[in-house]
């Protein structure tokens, strides 16, 4: 509290002396009131001019209550709110002062100020996040209604819940299948069942499914006036956020020619193969015969075109044995006896077999490996044939004098067979598709040297079939090294 007539001080209390920073009466009555304000209030008016507003009005209206800045006697200002009453005293009058101390107050507003700018702030970023997230779901949905009609016009698509039942299906399900949208929806995936596959087949298609992982193969379905068709499918699980599947969709590529295709090659194969060999074996039988001369000696000047003739049949039997091995193998129809075999006898009877072969070509074959006997599961033939075709391929792309080395290593798991030969070596473009049917590295060599571009492609069908690998190395010039793994027998 504190008392001003006129333009000076008059009386006050111990709080005013407190909040205001003075020690006593005195020193803050020796003290004009103009000093106990910043030149400017808060709201950017000169002091003075403030002062006499406020008091015209305490004059005027009696009392007036406002908020001021006030300067403490060291300087720092501070808020204040004033309650400015005028009082008549003995003829005077008088300015009764009460202050209250507002910093707290303006603090707490200023935070609560801050706090709701804050919070105004978050709130429109977190607009603005969503603004923006509903924008890049649109796009995505958008992105995802072309995939689907891109999808739907190439593929035949179903979805299922984890029963097998079918919820969805495409345009093309439909026309392939000869069923309407409404007779499958509800109806269980076996209604396109063929009886082409086994039990195990759906059985292991089944357990990959429902395990969450993504199943690829071929399937027979029948439509359902009776005809069939064949696909290329791909059924992936959809998970839920326990990793199990909740439905699953099917999208597949009707093959069905390209099937009808494949059987009437393999049927025309077989045919023409099966249609040769009985009278190449007596063409071959029959020049043997001429060549021994157990019909009578041959002239000189005959022999040659006996050799000739004699190297063609030997060439057209083996392409025909390797057209008839290609085509059980991508069939699945080439028989294995499998049984545990020792590795490193196989390995020195094919060298044996094979010795004329290397006179022929005028090399030899060095064997360099393992002294225990480890073994592997496998069909001995086989994997003498594995063996023969690289050797062979081996013998005829080396120079006379070479030496072919096979080598035997093998780990904890695997045994490995290397056929090195340094020979021309392999061009970069070849590389990828080496082991694909009728691939060779040089036609104009090859022909020459003779081969039907099938024996690595038959070599690798067989060495998958024993659970094994097939890969080589090689440098142009400075010749190549074929190798293959097969699991250990334990």
């Amino acid at each position: 509290m504190l008392i001003i007539e006129g333009k000076k001080f008059v009386d006050c209390n111990q709080a005013t002396l407190d909040m205001l920073g003075y020690a006593n009466r005195d020193d803050l009555f020796s003290t004009h009131p103009s000093e106990l304000s910043p030149e400017f209030q808060a709201d950017g008016r000169p002091s003075f001019d403030k002062a006499n507003e406020m008091i015209a009005i305490a004059m005027d209206q009696g009392s007036n209550r406002f908020e001021w800045l006030h300067t403490r006697a060291n300087g720092e200002h501070f808020p204040v709110e004033v309650l400015l009453t005028s009082i008549s005293f003995d003829g005077q009058i008088l300015l009764h002062v009460v202050w209250r101390d507002i910093t707290q107050r303006i603090e707490t507003e200023q935070e609560v100020i801050e706090q709701r700018n804050h919070l105004q702030d978050l709130t429109n970023t977190l607009e603005q996040r969503v603004e923006n997230r509903s924008q890049e779901l649109a796009a995505k949905n958008k992105e995802l209604d072309f995939q689907k009609l891109a999808l739907d016009e190439h593929a035949i698509v179903s979805i299922t819940d984890v029963n097998g039942d079918i919820t969805y299906a495409n345009d093309k399900i439909c026309q392939i299948s000869e069923y309407s949208r409404e007779e499958l929806l509800g109806q269980n995936h076996r209604i396109f069942k063929s009886g082409e596959h086994t039990t195990a087949f759906y059985e292991d298609l089944w357990q990959t499914i429902s395990s969450g992982k993504v199943w690829n193969g071929e399937i027979k379905n029948n439509t359902k006036n009776g005809g069939s068709y064949w696909v290329k499918a791909t059924l992936v699980p959809f998970l839920d956020e326990q990793g199990a599947p909740f439905q699953y969709a099917a999208i597949r590529t009707d093959i069905t020619d390209r099937k009808l295709a494949e059987a009437a090659k393999t049927e025309f194969v077989a045919t023409v193969s099966h249609e040769l060999r009985t009278p190449l074996t007596s063409i071959i039988g029959a020049l043997g015969l001429l060549r021994s001369g157990s019909m009578g000696d041959v002239p000189e000047q005959h022999k040659t075109m006996l050799e000739i003739a004699s190297n063609n049949s030997d060439r057209l039997q083996l392409l025909i044995n390797d057209l008839l091995d290609i085509e059980k193998i991508e069939a699945g129809k080439m028989t294995f006896d499998m049984k545990p075999t020792p590795v490193m006898a196989l390995v020195e009877d094919v060298i044996k077999a094979n010795a004329g072969f290397a006179n022929q070509h005028k090399v030899t074959f060095k064997l360099t490996g393992i002294e225990e006997d480890v073994q592997v599961e496998g069909d001995p033939d086989r994997l003498m044939q594995i063996l023969s075709n690289l050797m062979s391929n081996a013998a005829k792309f080396s120079n006379e004098g070479d030496q072919i080395e096979i080598s035997v290593t093998y780990d904890e798991t695997n045994i490995r067979v290397d056929v090195t030969d340094s020979g021309p070596g392999i061009p970069e473009e070849f590389h990828e598709n080496l082991f694909e049917k009728f691939t060779q590295a040089d036609s104009s060599d090859t022909r020459q040297i003779g081969g039907t571009g099938l024996g690595l492609s038959i070599t690798k069908g067989i060495v998958n079939r024993h659970g094994g690998t097939i890969n080589f190395e090689t440098r142009e010039g400075e010749g190549s090294t074929f190798y293959f793994t097969l699991p250990i027998y334990k």
